[in-house]
C-alpha cells in the first residue's frame, strides 16, 4: 500500500466505530497496516490473481443483490457503499501482503485480459481503497461538524505526503485550506439540492420504498365496486400500560390534496428531528405525557412510517438512525428491515400543533359541483 502509514487503518477504525462493527474494523485495520512490518510475502500466479479479482467482483454483486432485496431504495445504495470495501478486502489484502507493490491492470479489468499489451500497466490499490473506505465512512457517519472536521484531517493527512518538495509550507497550507473550504461549500450545496428535490418531487425519490405506507401519496378506490377481502394477518401489536376507557386511534400518514383517485401530501415536506438523548428517548414535540403504549410493527424493507396515537410527545426504545416529521404529523424512521418496537408517550388532550393549511381548505374543482352546486 502506498498510503501514509496508519492513515488507512484510522479510516477503517472510524468506519467500525460509526457502523457498530468495531471488532471487525480492528481486525481489518491490523491486517492492512500490519503488512508494512511483516517479512513473509504472498506470491500468486496470474491465473490465481484473476480468480481472486473475479471472486471479489462476485462478492460485490452478491452484496448489491442482497441489500436491494432486503432494504429497497434508497437505503440499499447507502448500505452497498457502506460494505463495498469489505467485499473487495481480499484483493486489498493480496496487494498488502503480496510480493509486488502493484497489481497488473489485466487482473482487474476483464476487457484487457485478451489484449496483447507491450508494456504491462500496474495499479496500486492503496489510494483507491482509501477512497472506498472514506465513502463507506460517509455512508454510516452522521452529518455533523465532527465528521466534516475528521474528513478534512484525513484529506490533509493524505495530501501531506504528496506535497511538492519545491513548494513552501505556507503556500501548500493555503492551497489545501482553500480546497477544503470549496469542498465544504460544495457539500452544503449538494445537501440543499437534496432537500429541494425531496420537497419538489418526493414521490420520485421516496415513493413507497421501504414501507407499506407511502407518506407522500395514497391511492383510493372511491367509486369502484370491489370485493371485500378479509385477512387474519397481524398488522400491529399494541400493548397499553393500563386499560383504555375510550378507543385509541393510531395515525400513520395524512394528505392535504385530492386529485382524481389520489391523495397527495403537497405541503408535507419532512424535517429531521433531533437525535435520541443518552437514555434513547426521541422527542417529537415538547410537553408532559400522560399515557404510554408499546407498539410493535414489521418493516420488511426498513424505514417504517410509524403508527402513533394523537398527541405523541416522545418515543422510547426505538432502534433507528434518525427520525423525520412533516407538517401533517407523519413520522418516519430511518431503520433497518425487521421488527420496529417502540414505546409512544402521549397526551390524549394535546391538539394538532399545526393548523390546517391552504391546501387542506381547498375543495377540488371536480368535486365542487357535487358538494355545493358549483359554488365555494
Amino acid at each position: 500500500m502506498n498510503t501514509p502509514p496508519f492513515l488507512l487503518g484510522a479510516v477503517v477504525l472510524a468506519w467500525g466505530a460509526f457502523a457498530g462493527q468495531l471488532p471487525l474494523a480492528i481486525l481489518i485495520a491490523a491486517s492492512l497496516e500490519g503488512a508494512r512490518f511483516a517479512r513473509p510475502r504472498l506470491a500468486l500466479t496470474d491465473r490465481q490473481q484473476r480468480h481472486l479479482a473475479d471472486g471479489c467482483t462476485l462478492l460485490a454483486a452478491a452484496l448489491g443483490v442482497t441489500v436491494v432485496a432486503t432494504s429497497g431504495f434508497p437505503r440499499a445504495a447507502v448500505l452497498f457503499f457502506a460494505w463495498l470495501p469489505v467485499a473487495l478486502l481480499p484483493l486489498a489484502l493480496f496487494q498488502a501482503w503480496g510480493t509486488e507493490t502493484a497489481i497488473d491492470a489485466r487482473v482487474l479489468l476483464w476487457g484487457l485480459r485478451r489484449r496483447e499489451v507491450r508494456v504491462p500497466r500496474a495499479v496500486n490499490l492503496g489510494y483507491p481503497f482509501l477512497i472506498a473506505w472514506t465513502v463507506a465512512l460517509s455512508a454510516v457517519a452522521p452529518r455533523e461538524a465532527v465528521f466534516d472536521a475528521a474528513l478534512a484531517i484525513v484529506i490533509a493527512w493524505g495530501l501531506w505526503t504528496r506535497r511538492p518538495s519545491r513548494r513552501g509550507l505556507a503556500r501548500w497550507t493555503a492551497l489545501v485550506a482553500t480546497a477544503l473550504a470549496l469542498g465544504y461549500v460544495a457539500s452544503l450545496g449538494l445537501r440543499d439540492l437534496q432537500l429541494w428535490l425531496e420537497g419538489a418531487a418526493p414521490e420520485w425519490l421516496a415513493g413507497s420504498a421501504g414501507t407499506r405506507v407511502n407518506p407522500y401519496r395514497g391511492v383510493t378506490d372511491i367509486g369502484r365496486l370491489g370485493e371485500l377481502k378479509m385477512s387474519d394477518a397481524i398488522v400491529l401489536r399494541v400493548e397499553a400500560e393500563r386499560s383504555l376507557k375510550t378507543p385509541l386511534l393510531l395515525h400513520q400518514a395524512s394528505y392535504d390534496t385530492y386529485k382524481g383517485r389520489e391523495w397527495v401530501a403537497r405541503e408535507g415536506a419532512f424535517a429531521k428531528l433531533a437525535g435520541a438523548d443518552a437514555s434513547g428517548r426521541w422527542t417529537i414535540r415538547p410537553g408532559t405525557p400522560a399515557r404510554a403504549i408499546t407498539i410493535v410493527d414489521t418493516a420488511r424493507s426498513g424505514d417504517p412510517v410509524l403508527a402513533l396515537p394523537q398527541g405523541t410527545l416522545a418515543l422510547e426504545g426505538l432502534r433507528a438512525d434518525g427520525l423525520k416529521r412533516n407538517t401533517l404529523g407523519t413520522v418516519q424512521a430511518r431503520a433497518a428491515p425487521g421488527l420496529a418496537s417502540y414505546r409512544a408517550a402521549f397526551d390524549p388532550g394535546a391538539g394538532d400543533p399545526e393548523p390546517p393549511g391552504a391546501a387542506e381548505r381547498e375543495l377540488p374543482a371536480a368535486e365542487r359541483a357535487g358538494v355545493c352546486g358549483g359554488t365555494w
